[in-house]
């Protein structure tokens, strides 16, 4: 599945998102990640908020910014009831990718807030 990002430096949100399926619904991780999740239950969103943070170690290890990220991938590996998320980053200038990972989303356990009530 191809991702599209967008990084906006005046909130210093990186959104990283797929046109290819539409969200089904969005788990809200520790108020700083949003996941967004497809009716076939694979990633097709990740918002990151205070994404300098978040991702300065990756950034520094790249000697960049987020403004120069050229790629990001989505690698999604999943085990038993679980997901394991990694942001694959490249950016302009240097032709290595580096793999940030996301905290862990257990699928067995999340119950959609929308859903809770009914």
């Amino acid at each position: 599945m191809k991702f599209d990002f967008n990084y906006d430096s005046e909130n210093d949100v990186l959104v990283v998102y797929s046109g290819d399926s539409a969200v089904k619904e969005t788990i809200e991780f520790a108020g700083d990640i949003n996941f967004d999740i497809d009716k076939k239950n694979r990633i097709v969103g990740i918002e990151i908020f205070d994404a300098r943070i978040f991702l300065e170690d990756v950034m520094k290890e790249l000697k960049s910014h987020l403004e120069k990220i050229e790629t990001i991938e989505v690698k999604e590996k999943n085990f038993r009831n679980n997901w394991y998320p990694i942001l694959k980053i490249k950016v302009k200038g240097n032709n290595k990718f580096l793999e940030q990972p996301l905290p862990l989303i257990s699928k067995r356990e999340f119950v959609s807030p929308l859903l809770e009530d009914i």
